[in-house]
């Protein structure tokens, strides 16, 4: 008995040592000097080591557990319906924050655009957590949900996928003349990061957003598809999350029959994994050769030199949807307009800490610091040459 108490005081003790010296550490902050500076000014979470909760430091225990026991507070959203050129249908939520966001008149209180991740929405925990954050700091926020979700009908056989950002860049101008005199940022998680990343490469100084914010994002297509394709990444995330695009597809099937090959249909109804779909159905619908042909033009990598306004992008090492050796750290040192904020540890849109997190995770903390440091001194990192 003693023997064991004993064996069991110094496991403990090797796990402490572990767990101080391997897992507890400062984010790292990788951009130009200016968006460094900015950062470490006004953001107390990035000065901060991250304390993951200490019986939870596996990447697919990160990922999943806080789904299921962080506490989602509640909003009521107003329902906002946005048609599109070719006859679909999107719908906006809005929080307006009436209350919280008396400092500011309606017309100009700065305001966020959320994009939820693969087949998220606005009733997703997570951004319920950062319309949350947005509205305590007396902004307003706004969740673009996807074509075909967020109760939005499907009208027309177009859904969305990550290399188009046309339904982006029709919400941000639909927000932006609502409140032209509003402050405008918009904040993607995991795939909603990929779409914002895409619309900023492309638009260059061309957006009415003062600045950016993306979590969990995967960087490089084709090494993310290799890391969730392993054996226990495929079970645990690639499986449940095709299952999930697959439901999505079936709830709407009336909508694409007659306009996509019966067997691309059929296969799609099919997949087991996200790249099986995107095989059959989303690179079909977007009107790509194949698969690989989609996932090259969605690759953010390779744009990060594109980025001409202020954008934070946040990952954790240990991120099985997006592995550390496809973060473009170095990329990320050499531009003033990125700034790359790494974990050791966190998962996929996980980041859990204390003891027992049931409350908001890291990422919401430095999500919320970001968006609070971009409104009140946006001054500060607006190039004087542009």
């Amino acid at each position: 008995m003693l023997k064991e108490r004993s064996l069991t005081i110094f496991a403990g003790v090797v796990y402490f040592v572990y767990y101080i010296v391997k897992i507890v550490k400062k984010p790292g902050v990788y951009s130009g000097p200016r968006l460094t500076t900015f950062l470490l000014s006004h953001c107390e979470s990035l000065k901060k080591k991250y304390w993951p909760t200490f019986w939870c430091i596996g990447a697919h225990l990160q990922t999943v557990l806080p789904t299921f026991i962080q506490l989602v507070p509640q909003h009521h959203y107003r329902r906002e319906i946005i048609l599109t050129k070719d006859g679909g249908e999107i719908i906006l939520h809005w929080e307006d924050n009436q209350e919280g966001g008396k400092m500011y008149e309606e017309e100009n209180r700065p305001t966020v655009i959320i994009l939820p991740g693969l087949t998220g929405c606005s009733s997703a925990g997570y951004v319920m957590q950062m319309v949350d954050s947005v509205v305590r700091l007396g902004y307003r926020a706004v969740v673009f949900n996807y074509r075909g979700l967020g109760g939005a009908q499907l009208k027309t056989p177009r859904t969305y996928c990550a290399a188009n950002t046309d339904d982006l860049e029709l919400v941000i101008k639909h927000v932006h003349d609502l409140y032209p005199s509003a402050t405008l940022m918009a904040a993607g998680t995991s795939l909603g990061g990929i779409i914002l990343f895409n619309y900023l490469a492309k638009q260059g100084h061309n957006t009415p957003l003062a600045a950016a914010f993306t979590v969990s994002t995967a960087w490089n297509m084709f090494e993310s598809t290799k890391e969730i394709e392993m054996p226990l990444n495929r079970w645990i995330l690639n499986y449940p999350l095709a299952r999930n695009l697959r439901s999505v597809l079936q709830s709407h099937i009336h909508t694409f029959k007659g306009c996509l090959d019966p067997n691309d249909l059929e296969d799609a109804l099919k997949a087991t994994t996200i790249r099986e779909f995107d095989a059959s159905f989303t690179a079909k619908i977007f009107g790509y050769a194949n698969v690989d042909e989609y996932y090259a033009d969605a690759c953010l990598h390779k744009k990060i030199h594109s980025i001409k306004i202020p954008t934070v992008c946040m990952n954790a090492e240990n991120d099985p949807f997006s592995p550390l050796r496809a973060l473009p750290i170095e990329d990320s040192c050499s531009q003033d307009n990125v700034a790359l904020i790494v974990t050791s540890h966190g998962g996929h849109l996980g980041f859990p800490e204390s003891v027992w997190p049931s409350g908001k995770s890291l990422w919401h903390c430095i999500f919320a610091d970001v968006v609070d440091a971009v409104f009140k001194h946006r001054n500060e990192i607006v190039r004087s040459d542009i």
